[in-house]
């Protein structure tokens, strides 16, 4: 008896069996064609030793290996130097994926047997492995692999029903997760998968406190901030003082991603620095109450969060935190927003003016030169526009160029637009043109593409100076400035034309001076003392007539194919006419 004439284990316990033992438990995962390991490669491992006289181990002697009691994935998976299986996955370096929703007791079968209750009743059930759905279990339905996503928030019914999390996770893919509940060792999916922590690991200082990360704190720069909450102490910023003003973080409403932060989950400058407001906290310094703003936009994070109307996330340059409390607005003033900036330039988008370069003479018209408390001036004269001009008569297809000037006297210029009409109504409409917008006075030139066009246009122009506002309503940036009043000009747009040249010949080959070359539409030339002729035709075919009277036939039997931008030879023959000879006396009464 051997091997070669016994059933092996696998022929009674996989697919359907063998006849004589119909009885023996079938196993569909972990099979030896799936692992490349035999089944004795496992089984073997707790054998008693028969001596050196027992043949190879079969299945006489091939019982359930005894693993322990706990973590028996683990025991093959895992980097446990003892365990004696010789599983090919050993790369998960622990497991701390666990709730207390589950009273602690989550286990691998929890997932991979998709067990979805508090406490797995099977946890040391070491006889299921061999009957998972598939060789990843209930991790895996034949297409998506279970993550942080497909398990806490598209409960596929596959998959374990994992715990909702406590906080917003639209938008977030399972890398998201990672940096906030302890997913910071190197490895493959799966070893990032098994380590999560359900709670985050160091909470909001350990995560935003890394410079080289887009979410980076520097805390260094809250000075007085690091007391919103006191109960950490004075003077130093913790999760407490994080927590106070974004609430959302305390109680699971805001999300743990970049650009979350909004008035429903967090306390903003207004909240807190006005008598109003409804922060958590108010400064007991009365300068740091900043009621009744009439600088622009009136709101905070117009200045001290500039581009607040931009879409999430901003930049590390315009956001709030990497500044410290005072955000963009720190260092700024009168000069730095308004005379070295101009409306189009980022990041605060302030008018700009051109008629004082010295910060204590702002004071003068504007009450005071704070800029909390510094007031706007309307001066209500729209900026001009001066030497315009239009490049006409253009062929269709080429460029023509627009150019003017805007002034103002008081503001610099921020914007040009040009418009292009006809009798028919608006052929192009308001187009912004481009230009070095940071002075009073700006010579903009801008080309028009007239491909397309044919016939008479009007162009009309407008500049913009950067305030007041055209709808008080909006911020001044982009376009809301004072526009000038229109100018306007024409222009003049032909068909792009090719040429007709050639030379009118007699029978006899000589050239016929004076010659009349005209076109079935209507234009026409005369030939020179050489008999040369030139007609200028947009494109179409043509019928030529040639004459020369009266000593000449004319000649209409001449067709020619004119191509814009090109030039074709055609001579044209002349029949002479017969002629002959009148003699007579000429006599007076």
């Amino acid at each position: 008896m051997n091997k070669s004439n016994i059933y092996q284990c696998a022929d009674c316990h996989t697919g359907s069996g063998t006849p004589q033992a119909l009885q023996a438990p079938k196993v569909r995962t972990h099979l030896p064609s799936v692992t490349n390991y035999s089944c004795t490669d496992c089984h073997s491992k707790v054998v008693v030793n028969a001596g050196p006289t027992a043949a190879n181990v079969t299945a006489h002697y091939a019982i359930r290996p005894t693993v322990p009691t706990s973590n028996y994935c683990d025991y093959c998976h895992g980097p446990n130097a003892t365990s004696p299986f010789p599983a090919r996955n050993k790369t998960i370096p622990q497991f701390a994926h666990d709730d207390p929703g589950w009273d602690g007791n989550a286990t691998c079968r929890t997932c991979h047997t998709n067990s979805s209750v508090s406490a797995d009743p099977l946890a040391n059930d070491t006889s299921s492995f061999h009957e998972l759905t598939t060789e990843y279990g209930d991790a895996f339905n034949g297409s998506v692999k279970a993550d942080c996503v497909v398990c806490h928030v598209q409960k596929s019914p596959q998959f374990v029903a994992a715990p909702n999390p406590p906080h917003d996770i639209s938008g977030m893919a399972a890398p998201d997760c990672y940096g906030c509940h302890g997913v910071n060792v190197p490895g493959t999916e799966a070893q990032k998968l098994h380590n999560p922590t359900p709670t985050t690991t160091g909470g909001c200082i350990a995560c935003h406190s890394n410079n080289a990360t887009r979410y980076y704190v520097n805390k260094s720069l809250f000075a007085l901030h690091a007391n919103v909450n006191t109960t950490d102490g004075m003077n130093n910023v913790t999760d407490a003082d994080c927590k106070t003003c974004h609430h959302g973080a305390a109680d699971g409403t805001m999300g743990m991603k970049l650009g979350a932060a909004n008035s429903s989950n967090t306390y903003f400058c207004q909240d807190c620095h006005t008598s109003a407001g409804t922060g958590p906290t108010h400064p007991s310094d009365p300068n740091l109450i900043k009621d009744g703003l009439s600088h622009g936009k009136t709101d905070c994070r117009w200045c001290h969060l500039a581009g607040d109307s931009q879409p999430r996330p901003l930049s590390s340059q315009l956001r709030y935190h990497p500044n410290g409390p005072r955000g963009t607005a720190a260092g700024k003033n009168c000069l730095s927003c308004h005379v070295s900036a101009n409306l189009p330039d980022p990041p605060f988008h302030a008018p700009g003016e051109s008629h004082v370069s010295d910060l204590n003479a702002c004071q003068e018209c504007h009450s005071n030169a704070d800029n909390h408390a510094v007031t706007p001036l309307t001066q209500n004269t729209p900026p001009l526009v001066s030497g315009l001009s239009v490049s006409t008569q253009i062929t269709s297809g080429t460029p023509s160029q627009v150019q003017f000037t805007v002034s103002d006297p008081m503001l610099q210029i921020a914007a040009a637009q040009y418009q292009v009409t006809n009798s028919s109504g608006i052929v192009f409409d308001w187009t912004n043109m481009t230009g070095t917008f940071n002075s009073n006075s700006v010579t903009i030139n801008a080309n028009i593409d007239t491909s397309g066009l044919v016939g008479n246009y009007t162009v009309n122009v407008k500049g913009m100076k950067s305030a007041p506002r055209t709808d008080p309503s909006k911020p001044y940036y982009p376009l809301n400035g004072q526009w000038s009043s229109i100018s306007n000009a024409q222009l003049n747009v032909i068909q792009p034309t090719g040429y007709d040249n050639g030379t009118v010949y007699g029978t006899l080959g000589t050239d016929i001076a004076g010659a009349t070359v005209s076109t079935n539409t209507g234009v026409s030339t005369i030939a020179n003392s050489s008999g040369f002729y030139s007609l200028s035709l947009t494109n179409g075919t043509y019928q030529l007539t040639a004459s020369k009277d009266p000593e000449y036939y004319p000649n209409s039997s001449v067709f020619v194919t004119v191509t814009a931008f090109t030039t074709i030879t055609q001579n044209i023959i002349l029949t002479p006419k017969p002629t002959g000879n009148i003699s007579g006396t000429v006599t007076s009464k």
